[in-house]
C-alpha cells in the first residue's frame, strides 16, 4: 500500500490489492482504508468521478461493518467534492 501511494498509478494495483485483501483476514475497517488509499490515488491522478465512487463504496462499507471509521470517511468524500468543486471552477 505504501508503494502505491507514493505516486499516482493507474487504478489497476489499486483493484488487484483489494481483492488479494479481501482473501485473507483483515478487520473491516482495514479494507475501508485500502479502499480510501485507492480514491485518494484516483483523485492525484484528477481523476474525481472515480475517486468519488471509490469513497462512496468505502463509506457504505464503513457504515455496515466499520462505523468508527465512517464519519472519516463521510468527511474524506466531502472534502473531495469540495476540492473537486473548486478545480472546476478554476478550469
Amino acid at each position: 500500500m505504501v508503494e502505491l501511494s507514493l505516486e499516482p498509478r493507474d487504478d489497476y494495483r489499486w483493484g488487484k490489492l483489494i481483492d488479494e485483501a479481501e482473501d485473507v483476514p483483515l478487520q473491516a475497517y482495514e479494507i475501508v482504508e485500502l479502499i480510501e488509499g485507492r480514491a485518494r490515488n484516483a483523485a492525484r491522478r484528477n481523476d474525481f468521478a472515480h475517486a468519488h465512487r471509490i469513497l462512496v463504496e468505502a463509506l457504505d462499507l464503513a457504515q455496515k461493518s466499520a462505523p468508527h471509521v465512517a464519519d472519516r470517511v463521510g468527511r474524506s468524500l466531502r472534502d473531495l467534492q469540495v476540492v473537486h468543486g473548486a478545480s472546476e471552477q478554476a478550469s
